[in-house]
């Protein structure tokens, strides 16, 4: 991106509502953000669903419209064909089979005016009491998960939307919700590459353009005790640097408990970009995400800080 660039520049925010009020166009107006989340609060039917993003689109031009639609339960929108889990998917022994429904949900996405889908789930789901993720997994063997994920990115991405791994560095060993506290992925770094990196190595190589960074605690990859997606060793260091990503990294929303019962989520903003996160995801309030907007905007004002958006 070039020119200057404002903190929204950083920003993906999701808001209560089926249309935009006239505070909520204001706000937006305001901040500019970045991307927009939808949830099944955001969605009442298809004429309704294309005339707010219609109206996002002329207030905002080109922003990122995201929307978690993996398959299975974890569907925001009712009136799309429905699509098995990555489980189910796994199931059918046929990665193809990954590749052809992403390419349907990136199909019915993109029709809507949705152009980003944060899926494909890469974490690989060896713990039998994750209690978070489950069957959206494509399964507990790293080789397949990253087969199934490959093929997966590859549908979404020749349908014309953005596809997004995640949860890096790997939420599928872990026995707590980061919803409500911080996981802890206690392995050593061997065993972590082998297991929980593998799949995220794959969709690197394959050209997925965005991967979300989970708030797990990895005391192999940093031993200080924060959640990955507001450590620099974790981004800068082995996201970027060992694995040589150069896509666009957006953390996990900031105001799950994992991070938001340690830190105020203005500032975990700010520590997640300096770490070397592209964007910072707040889906709930308002009031987190116009604090995140300012301080994001005097820290831009520091020569130190980062002056560069990826998107």
């Amino acid at each position: 991106m070039s020119g200057e660039v404002h903190a929204g520049d950083f920003l993906m925010v999701g808001f209560s509502g089926t249309y935009l009020t006239r505070s909520l166009r204001e706000f937006f107006e305001e901040i500019k953000p970045k991307g927009v989340i939808l949830f099944k609060r955001n969605i009442e039917n298809e004429n309704q669903l294309k005339r707010l993003i219609s109206d996002l689109r002329e207030i905002l031009g080109e922003p990122i419209i995201a929307i978690d639609e993996e398959g299975g339960d974890v569907s925001r929108i009712d009136f799309i064909v429905p699509t098995p889990s990555h489980m189910g998917l796994a199931a059918t022994r046929d990665p193809s089979s990954a590749y052809r429904i992403a390419r349907i949900i990136g199909r019915e996405l993109k029709r809507l005016g949705i152009n980003s889908d944060l899926a494909p789930v890469l974490d690989v789901n060896i713990n039998p009491d994750n209690p978070i993720i489950g069957n959206r997994s494509f399964g507990e063997d790293p080789d397949e998960v990253a087969l199934y994920g490959e093929n997966y990115i590859k549908g979404l991405l020749e349908s014309g939307v953005i596809a997004t791994a995640k949860h890096f560095p790997g939420h599928g060993d872990t026995s707590t919700d980061s919803h409500y506290d911080l996981p802890i992925i206690p392995h050593n770094y061997e065993r972590l590459v082998k297991v929980e990196i593998k799949p995220f190595q794959r969709a690197i190589r394959c050209g997925c353009p965005m991967i979300m960074v989970g708030h797990l605690y990895v005391p192999a990859l940093d031993p200080e005790k924060i959640p990955a997606s507001l450590s620099s060793r974790v981004i800068n260091g082995f996201l970027r640097e060992t694995l040589g990503f150069e896509g666009v990294v957006i953390t996990d929303d900031l105001e799950m408990k994992a991070v938001s019962s340690q830190f105020e989520v203005r500032k975990a903003a700010v520590k997640a970009l300096s770490s070397g996160a592209d964007i910072v995801l707040i889906c709930h309030t308002r009031e987190y995400q116009e604090e995140a907007y300012e301080v994001i905007e005097e820290a831009l004002k520091d020569p130190s800080f980062r002056k560069e958006a990826l998107l």
